[in-house]
């Protein structure tokens, strides 16, 4: 794939005068406006963070979850899961409803935390339906969080500002994979894996609850913003 995308690259027809532009010096940063910090931190990293923290809890246990709840070592059957996971939350972000997206991203943290507590349902009892269920709950919620995140994120900063947003965006992002890693290993040394996901959870449900509550003020802000 890398290498497809070298030769398109290189086919691309080059319309700027190289001699004539002088090479700017770039500096890599990060960084949210004073006048959005406290929108930023509670409506576009919190959730962000949340998508990928029960994400990564997700694909760390999935083979636990298949040998568990379907009995099968067949990867084939992980590979499905995942399929189902990330294909239904990408094409579920084409779903033309709801089109504000205040309320999409209401919509995506509650299908995210109750996705992620059918799968952890379906471990207990090991049910096999609940577990195809919650992986395409999750999904969906974790698609429509994305979206909406990455559409604030890139919207509320001023065009200058945008880079250093959408990098801390980001840094909210893959710092919710260390989560489920650092997590379950502390929480397994005093509880087994079953008490650990619930705990992490839990951890996630507080984040959306908070979430939620915040999105009665960001949804004012944003309709000014708007208008």
């Amino acid at each position: 794939m890398l290498l497809s995308s070298l030769v398109f690259l290189e086919m691309l027809p080059n319309l700027e005068n190289s001699q004539a532009i002088k090479p700017a010096k770039t500096r890599i940063s990060l960084g949210v406006p004073y006048n959005i910090r406290s929108h930023f931190w509670a409506f576009i990293g919190l959730p962000i963070f949340t998508v990928f923290t029960l994400g990564g809890i997700v694909f760390t246990l999935i083979p636990t979850f298949t040998r568990n709840v379907i009995h099968t070592h067949n990867l084939s059957v992980s590979g499905l899961l995942i399929l189902l996971l990330l294909g239904g939350g990408a094409l579920m972000q084409f779903f033309p409803w709801p089109r504000n997206p205040v309320t999409r991203m209401r919509m995506g943290v509650l299908f995210l935390v109750i996705g992620c507590w059918i799968i952890v349902t379906s471990g207990q009892i090991a049910n096999k339906f609940l577990l195809w269920v919650g992986f395409f709950i999750q999904g969906i919620g974790a698609g429509w969080t994305f979206q909406a995140s990455l559409r604030f994120a890139s919207q509320l900063p001023k065009p200058e500002d945008r880079p250093r947003a959408i990098s801390a965006f980001y840094l909210f992002a893959y710092s919710g994979f260390i989560v489920p890693v650092v997590g379950v290993g502390i929480l397994t040394q005093y509880f087994n894996l079953n008490i650990s996901l619930i705990l992490l959870n839990l951890f996630a449900s507080v984040i959306v609850i908070y979430v939620l509550i915040y999105s009665v003020k960001f949804n004012r802000f944003y309709s000014k913003l708007t208008e």
